[in-house]
This record gives C-alpha cells, sequence and structure tokens, in this order.
C-alpha cells in the first residue's frame, strides 16, 4: 500500500477571523502527524478534533509560534473512512490563514 505524504493531502484552511469547523474524511487508521503552515510565524491556536458524534477525541493547547511552520507528533487513533471535525479555538495571530494536515 502506498503511503499517503503531506503533500497529497488537500490542506484544510482556515481564515483568521471567521474561523469555522471544517470535517475530513479519515483515508488511514491513524493520524501520525499535525502539521501548520501559517502566515505570520507568531501565530498560536488551538486544535481540537471531534468524532462523528460531538465527542472530542484530541485537544492540543498552543501550536504554533516557532515560525511558519509547525508540526506535531499526535498517534491519533481513528476508524477508516470516519468523519472527523477539526476546529481551531483561541486563535492569536495576525496573519490571513492557517492551512492544517493531518496524516
Amino acid at each position: 500500500m502506498k503511503e499517503i505524504s503531506t503533500s497529497e493531502l488537500k490542506p484544510l484552511v482556515f481564515t483568521v477571523g471567521r474561523i469555522e469547523p471544517q470535517k475530513v474524511r479519515m483515508e488511514s487508521a491513524k493520524v501520525g502527524w499535525l502539521h501548520a503552515f501559517v502566515d505570520d510565524p507568531k501565530t498560536k491556536f488551538d486544535v481540537v478534533v471531534k468524532d462523528a458524534l460531538g465527542r472530542v477525541h484530541m485537544k492540543r493547547e498552543n501550536v504554533g509560534g516557532h515560525g511558519p511552520r509547525a508540526g506535531e507528533l499526535i498517534n491519533l487513533p481513528v476508524h477508516l473512512g470516519e468523519e472527523i471535525e477539526v476546529s481551531l479555538e483561541n486563535v492569536r495571530s495576525s496573519g490571513k490563514e492557517i492551512k492544517l494536515f493531518l496524516n
């Protein structure tokens, strides 16, 4: 089976000022890494991942803030084909958008 790299996945794009939760259907049984690309290198935010029933599976606080790119190993087990909801909270940024990749 071919591995999915970050460059092959569509990012979840969040516009600062109008941040709405986004849903994504999982193409594997685990989310290994969370990658973020931001306009402002000082951007910090919290990431919340919920399942289809609204239960919180993961919450990471203070992601980013160390440059235009951030990456964290999260090792989140999910079900293949499950639809999860990703939302950003407590966004502290002067940039325009935040792109998230889950792989």
